[in-house]
């Protein structure tokens, strides 16, 4: 990323034309593939696939027993990434699963303090 932004910045924009098109034929082969597997969900296909590239969270809702967890472990399993699979219940709050921060004073013994988030299936 660092090396992009240097390109860009010493050459202008069309430095970065050769890796556009390389990140382009790549993502479009990651899409290709998927479609093989997840049939007729074109767009959530790319919506997830987008929400990956930013390095963002991804909650899939739908009825059960339409490919939700499909979805993820195609694209996990394509992208060379952990599957891990989270069940929610009514209850469960996001710091269950991503664990607290807490704040500590300068001064204080800090040691002792962690944040334990909840543990996943893996699959």
């Amino acid at each position: 990323m660092a090396y992009a932004l240097t390109l860009y910045q010493q050459y202008g924009r069309n430095a970065l034309r050769p890796y556009q098109q390389i990140m382009s034929q790549n993502l479009n082969n990651v899409i290709r593939q998927a479609e093989q597997i997840i049939l007729g969900k074109p767009r959530q296909i790319r919506l997830a696939l987008a929400c990956l590239l930013a390095r963002g969270h991804l909650l899939i809702e739908d009825l059960p027993g339409v490919g939700k967890t499909t979805l993820a472990h195609v694209l996990a399993r394509t992208l060379g990434m952990q599957f891990q699979r989270i069940q929610f219940t009514s209850d469960l709050l996001p710091a269950d699963i991503l664990g607290v921060s807490v704040y500590e004073r300068p001064g204080i013994d800090t040691e002792n303090s962690s944040s334990i988030p909840a543990r996943s299936s893996r699959k």
